[in-house]
């Protein structure tokens, strides 16, 4: 997450549709001795600290969306991020990690297998296709997924005969027979909106965003001018954090090093490493043993 982006998502560009929707869901895997989304958190919150949940990576919707469970629920499951879904599913279904939070496109053929159990969607009502399985609102009322959706932007100023000849097309794409069968098949929901719509929501999403990184706690501070993150160390974990830039992705390389004296970042690994652009953070211990005397150590911002 930067704050400092070159462009304005407003200014810059004409919305022409919102497109699709994929519903979210809380996952476990099927060893966890939990059956519903109330027993995992009765269960988290007799063991605080010791489970983790995976994530498509740091600041994804998925991401929001664990800390917002965490948040409304009062307990601490520590945060896993993945260079992508398809990662965090490989150790979720190795029970390397125990709680899941993705789309339902991706993890179905895992809760079908039995792999995984499905115990909430993150969504505001519940999914016609899984009608025994509730919300997260239904356990936790007032829980509201974070803002994300998929639509169809064009360079701004867009002439309006044009911008209705894309959205005319657009739109007629998503009930097209063909189109209906993909989404049925995959777990995605066609949403489709007129320009209007997807600007209404782009404005009121912003808005709502900014108050939910202020409610969880994610700051957006610029201590590199190209990367634009402040590091956070997640408790009970001190440290002193020297950040060495290695080229701007507004990413970083998370590296994990039995260094007596350095560790790259820690993230709840004891011995892996992820990669996420070009840039890399170092952070020196204040106290090694702290670290390794956790099964999950944590590092976020």
């Amino acid at each position: 997450m930067t704050r400092d982006i070159p462009w304005d998502p407003i200014r810059d560009f004409t919305p022409v549709s919102n497109l699709i929707d994929i519903p979210r869901v809380i996952t476990a895997h099927s060893s966890l001795p939990v059956g519903s989304l109330r027993e995992l958190i009765d269960y988290a919150k007799k063991n605080p600290g010791k489970l983790s949940y995976g994530s498509s990576g740091i600041g994804s919707s998925f991401h929001l969306d664990g800390e917002i469970l965490n948040m409304a629920a009062g307990i601490n499951v520590v945060h896993v991020p993945y260079k992508g879904t398809g990662p965090m599913l490989v150790d979720m279904t190795s029970g390397r990690i125990e709680v899941g939070v993705g789309a339902i496109s991706s993890a179905e053929q895992y809760i079908r297998s039995g792999k995984l159990k499905l115990l909430a969607f993150m969504e505001a009502r519940r999914i016609a296709r899984f009608p025994d399985v509730p919300t997260v609102a239904e356990i936790l009322p007032g829980t509201q997924k974070s803002p994300s959706w998929i639509g169809m932007m064009a360079p701004a100023n867009l002439p309006g005969p044009i911008l209705q000849r894309i959205h005319s097309a657009a739109v007629g794409a998503l009930s097209s027979g063909e189109a209906k069968e993909y989404f049925a098949r995959s777990g995605i929901e066609a949403r489709g909106s007129t320009p209007q719509e997807l600007a209404d929501t782009i404005r009121s999403d912003l808005v709502r965003m900014g108050q939910l990184l202020e409610q969880l706690g994610i700051k957006m501070t610029l201590i590199d001018k190209d990367l634009g993150y402040e590091l956070r160390c997640a408790d009970p974990i001190p440290f002193d954090a020297e950040y060495t830039r290695d080229l701007g992705y507004g990413a970083v390389k998370f590296l994990l090093s039995t260094d007596a004296e350095q560790f790259g970042a820690v993230i709840s690994f004891v011995d892996g490493k992820m990669d996420i652009g070009k840039a890399t953070i170092t952070v020196t211990a204040d106290d090694k043993s702290r670290i390794y005397g956790q099964e999950n150590p944590s590092l976020t911002f």
